[in-house]
């Protein structure tokens, strides 16, 4: 990790440079208008040299065309003295040229001192104001402006003034356009500096926002830490990027990573990184961000694997959540940690806490599919183990009503039913777990099959007079279908009807239910109806007795966990059907699904005629 005035003094490196070269483009920007502007200034002066001293007006021609022929070269070639970072020095040249070529006039054809003095103090303003060659520039231009000064005084003298004032009044505009040079350098630093840090804030921003979106995204997927990386090394467009994970204790193993070198990937993945012996991993883990500049910065191990890689730098650093490290986030390319900008190792930092989350999340992904492979095999021998006894419980409960061990009394006849029904129940309660568990690990594909609808309405109605049924409650029956023949998922539609019908046979004590079955052969659909006259079901609850575990009202009195509804609805909708209900308290209710088919007939005629 960088020490605080190591990353403090890199900082200000990166941010001089990035000045340094704002300076030279805009002088590069400026420079046209800086001649053009001089180029008046020395024609006005010019004038008023020809009308007070008409003999000057040759000299003053050769002296504009050498101060053109001085100023033309860099003004066509400010491109290429930007990219070799030459304009600002060269400016500075030019303006020193430009300065010394009217004194030199002035010694020349013998001109008024006074008025090159003013002629100077307005030339030392005018290029500290304009030309953003800071203090230093502006302190060259204003010391040679003096000694040409102080050079023309000493050699011409002064007509109307005392040499020393004159020579005093331009030292002071020199003196302040030198200051005044540096507080508008300090006033273009504070604005440069803080405009860069805006938009290199914005920029991490962005490109952190779209890494943290992308890696966000691979939650649960199988290369998910693959692609963690690969988003990291695409955000610091490094060479590599890889994620090690913790292991047992100290020791940390490959969990993914991307490179162009699929060996030294491979290589990775073979080790066991233990902390004690792998001395950077100590390092990370002691000071959370780590920069290696180069391999000879590294320690001899560390230093191999760079070199195996063909590394130039290396960033790292540990990944935490919850106060523990969960892994370590690395990359690195060719390139040297000085020509990286600063942003962009800023954005290695920032982008390790959503990688932490990432890692996290992929380890709770993949103990929670543990944790659901368990629990599948778990319910899976458990409901072997459980329906075996049950199933000769209650085959013995039936042989046991139906006197074939000899008649029962009155009440040995009740409790016999009574195991009777509570052992169906329970063998429901098993059957709906294990349809559930199935449906929760998409295990339930639908398998279509023709069937004639006569078959399978007379299907559902034999399977539902198993069903208990209050002895003040009638179960009837509807079926307007006749002989005609669909494909369609017959084995879900059975267990859809019976759930409906033996939920509304549990919640209704006196009056009927009702099964109706009906085949709509214009739209292809099979709508199937339960209504009862039951207590109804509360506005409230109609918009959760589709959820599991959930019942209308107090459920614990009529049995079960509320599972019915919730496989109803999964099996319709995987069927590609829907399931409505329309109830009023103390009114009943009416269920109805309807379900799309294919006509077995309709199909095989589009068929020939093909």
């Amino acid at each position: 990790m960088l020490q605080p005035d190591v990353a403090r003094m890199r900082m200000h490196s990166d941010m001089s440079a990035a000045y340094r070269a704002e300076a030279e483009q805009l002088t590069a920007e400026r420079f046209p208008s800086a001649v053009a502007l001089f180029t008046l200034g020395a024609l006005g002066f010019g004038t008023f040299e020809y009308i007070l001293h008409p003999a000057s007006l040759l000299p003053f021609l050769g002296l504009l065309s050498l101060q053109l022929v001085v100023a033309l070269p860099p003004l066509c070639v400010r491109r290429a003295l930007v990219r070799r970072r030459r304009m600002v020095k060269t400016s500075i040249g030019v303006g020193v040229v430009l300065s010394v070529l009217p004194h030199l006039q002035t010694v020349l054809i013998s001109l008024p001192t006074e008025l090159m003095g003013i002629a100077t103090v307005c030339t030392v303003t005018g290029m500290a104001l304009f030309m953003p060659w800071g203090v230093g520039g502006q302190a060259i231009i204003a010391v040679t402006n003096l000694l040409a000064y102080g050079t023309t005084l000493a050699l011409n003298g002064a007509e109307s003034t005392a040499p020393l004032f004159l020579f005093f009044a331009v030292s002071t505009g020199a003196v302040l356009s030198v200051l005044g040079a540096y507080y508008l350098e300090l006033h273009r630093v504070a604005i440069f500096r803080e405009a860069t840090l805006s938009e290199d804030e914005a920029a991490v921003n962005r490109t952190l926002v779209a890494a943290a979106r992308e890696i966000n995204a691979v939650l649960g997927q199988a290369d998910a830490l693959d692609r963690v990386c690969a988003s990291t090394r695409a955000a610091l467009r490094c060479d590599w990027s890889w994620v090690l994970l913790t292991s047992e204790g100290s020791t940390f193993r490959y969990g993914g990573g991307v490179s162009r070198n699929a060996d030294a990937l491979r290589e990775l993945s073979a080790i066991e990184f233990d902390v004690f012996s792998f001395p950077l991993l100590r390092r990370i883990l002691s000071e959370e961000h780590v920069e290696i500049p180069s391999p000879a910065a590294a320690d001899p191990m560390t230093a191999h694997f760079m070199g195996r890689w063909g590394t130039q730098h290396m960033l790292a650093t540990r990944l935490t959540r919850s106060g523990q490290v969960v892994g370590i986030l690395a990359a690195g390319g060719r390139e040297t940690v000085e020509a990286i900008p600063l942003r962009r190792r800023l954005l290695f930092r920032s982008i390790a806490p959503h990688a932490a989350i990432a890692v996290s999340n992929v380890r709770l992904v993949s103990d929670l599919r543990a944790a659901d492979q368990l629990k599948s095999e778990f319910l899976s021998t458990m409901s072997h183990e459980l329906r075996t006894p049950l199933n000769v419980i209650i085959g013995y409960s039936e042989l046991l009503v139906e006197d074939t061990f000899g008649p029962l009394s009155g009440d040995q006849r009740d409790t016999v039913g009574r195991v009777l029904n509570s052992a169906r129940s329970l063998l429901d309660l098993i059957n709906a777990t294990l349809d559930v568990n199935r449906i929760e690990a998409g295990r339930t594909p639908v398998q279509l099959s023709e069937v004639a609808l006569h078959d399978l309405a007379e299907d559902i109605r034999r399977d539902a007079q198993q069903l208990p049924c209050k002895p003040d409650v009638q179960l009837r029956w509807d079926i307007g279908v006749n002989g005609e023949r669909i494909r369609t998922d017959p084995g879900k539609l059975k267990i859809v009807a019976k759930n409906l019908i033996g939920n509304a046979l549990k919640f209704t004590e006196t009056g009927y239910v009702c099964g109706r079955i009906a085949y709509d052969a214009d739209v292809g659909h099979v709508m199937f109806s339960v209504v009862d006259t039951g207590r109804g079901i509360h506005r409230d609850d109609l918009g959760h007795i589709f959820d599991m575990f959930r019942q209308a009202g107090n459920g614990d009195q009529h049995g079960g966990v509320g599972l019915g509804l919730y496989i109803v609805k999964r099996f319709v909708e995987q069927l590609g059907g829907h399931v409505s209900v329309v109830s009023r308290p103390g009114h009943g209710s009416t269920f109805t699904v309807t379900v799309p088919v294919i006509r077995v007939e309709r199909l095989a005629i589009e068929q020939d005629a093909a």
